[in-house]
Order: structure tokens, then sequence, then C-alpha cells
């Protein structure tokens, strides 16, 4: 039992997206390329997890079912 809670609650909290983008530029001259800058950027959104416990439409939900969790043991 406890191990499939602990199951579940890492396959909830693992996943995760993220959007990220790749940008180069540099100098060329003579045809040999200087100043070579890499840019690599990605904006990851949190868990489902973290998410629920975090954004303000989720907070009210997350803190009833917690209470009634722990009312319940």
């Amino acid at each position: 039992m406890i191990s499939k809670i602990i199951i579940i609650l890492f396959l909830i909290s693992s996943t995760a997206s993220a959007n990220c983008r790749y940008n180069m530029s540099a100098d060329i001259v003579n045809n040999v390329m200087i100043n070579k800058k890499e840019n690599y950027t990605c904006k990851e959104e949190g868990s489902f997890l973290y998410q629920f416990v975090t954004k303000e439409e989720y907070s009210r939900t997350f803190t009833t079912v917690f209470f009634l969790l722990l009312e319940a043991l």
C-alpha cells in the first residue's frame, strides 16, 4: 500500500515540461568566426504537484484536501 503511494507521488512529481530556445551569434572576419556567443534558455514549468501547491487557483483545493486527509488519520 505504502509503496504504491510512493510510486504514484514520484510519478506525479517527476513530470515536467520545458520550452527551450537556442540562440547563437558570431562575427565573421576573413572567413574566421570570432566573438561566438551561444545562449540556451529554458522556461520550465514545475511539476503538477508543485503547481497544485503554489498556484493560487489550486491552493485552496490543496489546503482542503490536506486537512481532510489529516482529519481522517
